[in-house]
C-alpha cells in the first residue's frame, strides 16, 4: 500500500512539474498550435530536456528503510 501511493505521489509531482516547464516555455508550442516560436524565453531554457520524457527510477535510502 505504501509503495503504491508513492507511485501516486510521484505520478501528481510529475505532472504538475510538466505543467510548470510548459508554462516557463522549456518546451516549444506544438505545430498549429497557433503560438509563435518566439515567446520571449531564451533558447537556452526552451528544450532544455531535448523534447524527451525523462524516465526516473525511485531510489529508497538505505538508512531509512531500517527503522522499526
Amino acid at each position: 500500500e505504501g509503495l503504491h501511493q508513492l507511485r501516486e505521489a510521484l505520478k501528481i509531482l510529475a505532472e504538475r512539474v510538466l505543467i510548470l516547464e510548459t508554462m516557463i516555455g522549456l518546451y516549444e508550442p506544438e505545430l498549429g498550435s497557433g503560438a509563435g516560436a518566439g515567446t520571449g524565453i531564451p533558447s537556452l531554457l526552451r528544450g532544455k530536456r531535448g523534447g524527451h520524457t525523462a524516465n526516473y527510477r525511485i531510489v529508497a535510502s538505505r538508512s531509512r528503510d531500517k527503522r522499526g
